[in-house]
């Protein structure tokens, strides 16, 4: 027998390098191609925040008992990947500009073309911010007499975080940052430990001017950024103008319509019926207000609200959000932030060009908790298995985007859960339009 989802799920919600000194001798020479000839720490860093080309060795082990593994990150000046089991990821750079480099079963993919925060494609990687690397660590946290020393420098220390794959939230659990190097030089002595909560990372170069991958170098040398099928473009700018309804289907037997939710820029709602009420759906929504007065008080952050037969009533005693961008991640769940639409080149056609079937991890993971799935699925020991997505109409006013996630429990067959999404651009309250417009100021 199918196991079900039966509840109904409701919507709720690289440091920059600041410069490096140059002043010294030790790091105007040139190193040797082994970097034997570097043995203090500032020759250290400066050399590796210039080098276009190194690998680097990440060694991670806890004093929780846990099993020790380890990684490599390769850095050359066409492309840089790590290859860390069940999480690598890479970038490229192609004569248009850099894209993504996505592991998947059958070998690489390239991504879409990628562009900085003013809409320019990169021209170079390392340093780019794409990711981390040595030249996001300072050079004026070091001295070329320092051969082992404990990073105390804030800057170096969020670097070393980053470039070890954890993020600058991880600062508070920091036990320690150090580094050494011997007279043995760059490949034989230098390491670089980061501690965070009782977990060492140990960092190693295990090679210097001469790092290269030979799968990616055959992959790099013919490979060209992902250019996006015309209809799912069309449907990811949809998503992304956030203005589109959601039919709310019974996950029970994914036909019985228990309301609509309703996403706009400034203000989400559900709006919910007697079935929907039935399984404990309650109609409300959020809105976010940025400095505006409402009854004579400031309000910024999102707030709750719902509708009466005289029309809104705002919820001002406490901010649900301290953030009024209502569709960012982490507030109300907007599909607009979905993976699956940064990661179109994993999305393979299913028939024709309305029809296209994703089964990236990844993706199907992300989509599970956008939807407020995954405790869902969890409690019925269920997986997901792939994401197809259905489109109709594209470019006429009716258009409409229908997901289906399908998802397994062992020993079982395949089952669904269905997402239609529809008014896209057409999706607004006239009360709360109202509301907003006359009773904000």
């Amino acid at each position: 027998m199918k196991k079900k989802i039966v509840s109904l799920l409701v919507l709720i919600p690289l440091l920059s390098m600041t410069g490096c000194g140059e002043n010294t001798a030790s790091s105007e020479r040139t190193s040797a191609k082994d970097g034997s000839d570097i043995h203090d720490l500032y020759s250290a860093f400066t050399a590796l925040a210039k080098a276009k080309n190194y690998q680097v060795n990440i060694e991670v082990s806890s004093e929780s008992g846990s099993a020790p593994y380890s990684y490599n990150v390769t850095y050359t000046d066409r492309y840089v990947y790590c290859d860390k089991s069940g999480a690598e990821w890479g970038y490229a750079l192609s004569s248009q500009g850099a894209y993504r480099v996505d592991t998947v079963s059958t070998g690489f993919v390239a991504s879409e073309l990628l562009f900085d925060e003013t809409g320019t494609s990169y021209s170079d990687l390392i340093g780019s911010g794409l990711f981390a690397s040595f030249a996001d660590f300072v050079s004026d946290g070091f001295t070329n007499s320092d051969q082992n020393l404990v990073i105390k420098n804030k800057k170096n220390q969020l670097a070393a975080l980053k470039f070890v794959g954890l993020s600058t939230s991880d600062f508070f659990d920091l036990t320690s940052v150090e580094a050494s190097i011997g007279s043995k030089g760059l490949l034989s002595s230098f390491y670089l430990d980061v501690t965070v909560a009782k977990v060492l990372r140990h960092v190693t170069v295990s090679a210097f001017g001469d790092a290269k991958l030979a799968a990616l170098d055959s992959f790099v040398a013919s490979a060209a950024p992902f250019e996006a099928p015309v209809n799912l473009a069309m449907a990811r700018v949809l998503f992304k103008a956030k203005n589109y309804s959601r039919s709310v289907i019974d996950y029970s037997d994914n036909l019985t319509n228990d309301g609509t939710e309703h996403f706009l820029p400034d203000y989400y709602y559900g709006d919910y019926n007697a079935n929907g009420a039935k399984q404990g759906a309650a109609s409300a929504g959020w809105m976010g207000i940025n400095h505006k007065k409402y009854k004579g008080e400031d309000l910024y952050g999102t707030y709750l609200f719902s509708l009466t037969s005289s029309g809104v009533s705002l919820n001002t005693t406490g901010v649900y959000n301290a953030s009024p961008d209502i569709s960012s991640k982490g507030n109300v769940n907007y599909p607009s932030n979905l993976v699956l639409w940064e990661r179109l080149e994993l999305a393979n056609q299913n028939g024709d060009e309305n029809h296209y079937q994703d089964n990236d991890y990844a993706t199907l993971v992300d989509f599970c908790s956008n939807y407020q799935l995954t405790t869902s699925l969890s409690a019925i020991n269920a997986s997901p298995t792939r994401l197809a997505i259905q489109m109709a109409n594209m470019g006429a006013k009716n258009q409409t985007v229908t997901f289906k996630l399908y998802y397994q429990v062992s020993g079982s067959d395949e089952n669904y859960v269905i997402f239609p999404m529809f008014d896209f651009g057409r999706s607004n309250l006239g009360v709360v339009d109202g509301f907003i417009r006359t009773s904000l100021s």
